[in-house]
Parts: C-alpha cells; structure tokens; sequence
C-alpha cells in the first residue's frame, strides 16, 4: 500500500528498499498472494453462483410479504387489523418456486334485493333483533359460512353486481347498497373486486365512480372500470412468486350502430372509456372487441404475467347451458392465450370446459357460469325451479412445472346454496346466507329454516348440471368439499378465527 505521507517510490527506490528489507518485502510478496487468490475465488464464486449462497447466509434477509413459510400450516401474514391482504403487484421477474400450491378462489354475482339490504339492519346474533336507527350496517352474516375459505386463498375474486352510490338504497332494476357491504367483503377476506356487469351504470357516470372509491378507500382493488381513461382495467399481481394478470369484461346490449348500451342504457361519451365490456350481438363489433381482448392478454403478458384469468359477465339469464357466442368467445380467448375463464350473469350454473388451443399448444379451464353467491332469488323464480339459489365457488390451484413455468395445476368447485332464514318469525327480516353444501350435508347440519333436504335438492341440480361438464385432457377437475389438503397460506385461520 502507499505512503499517503510521500509521493509513490520509483521502480529504482522499490528495489533499492528490498536490498535493505527482505524480510518486509517477503511478507509483502505473500499478502498479494494471497489478494490474488482472494480475487480469483470471488471471480470464480460469480461465476457459478456460489456468492451469492455465501452472501445471502452472511447479511440480513429482508422478508418478502408474499413469501411464506414451508409448513403448510402456517397463516399467512395479514395486516394488524385483522383485514385481509390485498394481492401483492407484480414487480420481480424472477421465478421462485411456492412450498405449495397457491390457491385463487372466485365467486359469482352478489346482488342486493331489497331483503338482503334489510338484512343488514339487523342484528343476527342476537336472534335477528333491529339495530337502532343510527347503527351502523353490517352484512357479515352473509359470508359467515364461507369466510373461512377466502381468508385462507392467495387471491380471492367476487363480482359486486350494482353500485355503491350512496341513499336512497334501491333493488332491481337500479342496484345501489349500502357502503357497509364493502366493508363486509373485504372482512370476508376477498381481495380482488370485479365490477364489469351489466348493472355498473344503474346511477349513470357518478354512481360508477363513487362505487369505485368505496372499494378503493376500503384497500380493494377493482378491475373491470376505473376513474380515468389513462388507468389499467386491470392488475397484474405476485402471488407467492406467480405472477398473474387478471381482466374483467361485461357484454353490452346494443345490436349495431355506434351507440354503447348497457343494460339498455345508452352509455355516456365519457363513461365509455371507463368500462372493459364486449358486444355479442354485432359480428363487426365482436371481432373488434375480441382483438383488443387479445391486447390485452399480449399487454398483461408483457407485465409479468404467467397466467391470464379473464372474468367475463357473459351468457344469457336463466339458462344452466352455455350459450353459442360464450362458446365461441371461449375458444378465440383460449387461443389468444387465456388460461382461466370465470363466468357469470345467468344466475345459474352452468358447465365447465377445458379446452386444447392448437395455436397456444396450451390447455384453458372455463366456468361458464357460477351462478349467483348472493342474493334473494326465489325457488320460483321466473320458474327456474330451484337453480336461482345454486351457485359454485371456483377453485384454481397454480404451480410451476418441472420445467420452471407457472402452470394451472387443478381446477375445482365447491357447491353452496343461498339460505333464506327468517328464524322462524313469519314475516320478519330474513338472513341470508351462503352454504358450503357438501360441507352441511356430511355433518348433516339441519338446522331451523335450513333443512337438509333443501340442500341435498341444491346438491342434485347442480349435480344435473356439472354431469354436462366436458373435462377431457391433462388438465384435473373436480368438487372439493373444503380446501384440499395442503392448499391455503390461511389454513389456520379458520381455527384461530
């Protein structure tokens, strides 16, 4: 090393100074020895990647919140409030590889009737006795029987069928609710909102972004509108080291022309921007939609994503078949590159699909429709025989193949069955609940307004219906109970509560 006191020596003065020193000069010679070697290793440990391993067991880890630990027991972390936390952004294209699978749930329409957004005035614990007048609402009781699930998914996805536009509250056919059902589903552990239905202008251009606000003050993303023309329609998120990119659609319901109806409502010029949605009806708009579809997944891909989940309001009403055009729509998306299709609106169910893409070489889980989670739909409903109150929540298990790649390991559904309970008080308000069929049926939990028989007949029209299901390829399909064993980050929740 220099001197810092005098300049640098001459070569002549290094020699002259070793004639006088050998023995310095001899520890001098072995210490840069030992600095070549030194550089040499880390040389050599760059190149393998070896530092890094030394490096990682040397310095302070700094804790990932979508990295969990390797018991698949262990709760996933969620903020102090006890709320459920929301899917982290993609950032890192580096692949890692999740100690289990991650699990996405999905369910279909919630939908506030009059009776549901009674129900909320009153306080179910206590025998359904009326709150006062300046309670505050609460809708917990609607998710009571399935919380447990969605607070133990990675991502969990409901569609809000309608707006939060504030007083007056109003049922069909304008929906407006009560804020406290955004609070009530983000308590229930949902963490990805989808507002692309066919309700979402009911209160014009002001009540679809204040319905975005309310979500959004709540830490709920929303996909399927936004507040201006220059935001995402939708997110790409990090779940547990798989990214994955999720879109909303809702269909429109002009035939033809320029003009943009929702629900038969002329939509706004400068609502138009706001809103993802598809026109079924007209062959030209159709195609030109399915193209900015298929952007859209080339976008999302683009950003990170190694799977694509399209949520698309679809079909027609009361009907337990898929339709022509979903079909259609199904295989384009498929072979745009679409892994998972998730469908809803005919407030039935209806069959599930996997299909082979010849252009991506790839397969595509479809539900085509899973019916309604929430709402007061009767038994003789537009005479629908039952199917109104039947719905599934769709199950997605993902993991990364033995070559690395992000894959859908699984697909399955659990069955339930919207409960309507007055607690025995003929004319009073009405609970309602969504029931995990298989769940009561094998505790054969009959309970007061809830007999088991009314579920075992919910249990077989839904079996009428998946009998229907096309499940041929590599792709596994099939009803879950629960969870499967292993699956869910949040598996001790439900004991801990």
């Amino acid at each position: 090393m220099a001197d810092n006191r005098s300049p640098r020596p001459s070569g002549r003065s290094r020699r002259s100074r070793k004639s006088r020193r050998p023995r310095l000069d001899v520890v001098r010679i072995l210490t840069l020895a030992a600095g070549l070697l030194l550089v040499l290793t880390l040389g050599i440990g760059l190149a393998t990647g070896r530092l890094a391993g030394l490096v990682s067991t040397l310095l302070p880890r700094d804790p990932s919140p979508t990295a969990y630990p390797d018991d698949p027991t262990a709760a996933a972390p969620s903020p102090t409030d006890g709320s459920p936390a929301s899917p982290t952004p993609a950032s890192s294209p580096t692949p890692s590889v999740p100690p289990r699978p991650v699990l996405i749930l999905s369910v279909g329409d919630i939908i506030l009737h009059t009776s549901v957004i009674e129900g909320g005035t009153y306080d179910w614990s206590t025998g359904g006795t009326a709150r006062a007048k300046d309670a505050p609402r609460d809708y917990s009781h609607l998710f009571e029987d399935t919380e447990a699930l969605f607070r133990s998914a990675d991502l969990a996805c409901v569609n809000y069928e309608g707006t939060l536009a504030g007083p007056p509250y109003t049922s069909y056919p304008q929906f407006s609710g009560p804020d406290a059902m955004a609070d009530a589903i983000r308590g229930a552990g949902f963490n990805l909102v989808i507002t692309a239905n066919n309700h979402l202008y009911d209160r014009g251009l002001d009540g679809l972004l204040r319905t975005l606000s309310v979500f959004r003050d709540r830490g709920l993303p929303v996909i399927g509108t936004r507040a201006s023309a220059e935001e995402p329609g939708d997110v790409v998120v990090d779940l547990r080291g798989i990214r994955v990119g999720v879109a909303a659609y809702t269909f429109e319901t002009t035939g033809g022309g320029s003009a943009m109806t929702i629900n038969g409502t002329a939509i706004a010029a400068a609502a138009r921007p706001l809103v993802d949605s598809f026109n079924p009806y007209d062959q030209g708009a159709l195609e030109e939609d399915l193209s900015a579809m298929s952007d859209r997944v080339r976008s999302l891909r683009e950003r990170g994503a190694e799977i694509v989940l399209f949520q698309l309001h679809w079909g027609e009403e009361y009907t337990t078949r898929a339709g022509s055009y979903q079909k259609a729509m199904a295989r384009r998306l498929a072979d745009a590159g679409v892994d998972v299709i998730v469908g809803h609106h005919p407030h039935m169910v209806q069959e599930i699909e996997i299909l082979a893409s010849d252009v991506t070489g790839r397969e595509t889980l479809v539900y085509y429709s899973i019916g309604n989670y929430m709402g007061n739909m009767l038994y003789d409903t537009h005479n629908t025989r039952g199917y109104t109150e039947d719905a599934l929540i769709a199950g997605i298990l993902l993991d990364r193949g033995p070559d690395g790649a992000a894959r859908v390991l699984s697909g399955g559904y659990l069955a339930t069955f919207i409960a309507k309970d007055d607690l025995g008080v003929s004319g009073g308000p009405v609970r309602h609940r969504a029931i995990p069929l298989r769940r009561f049926l094998e505790a054969k939990r009959d309970e007061p307004g809830i007999p088991l028989t009314r579920l075992q007949a919910s249990m077989d029209r839904i079996a009428s219906v998946m009998v229907r299901n096309r499940l041929e390829g590599a792709l596994p399909v099939s009803e879950w109970t629960w969870l499967p064993d292993g699956v869910g980050p949040g598996s001790l929740r439900e004991a801990s509560g």
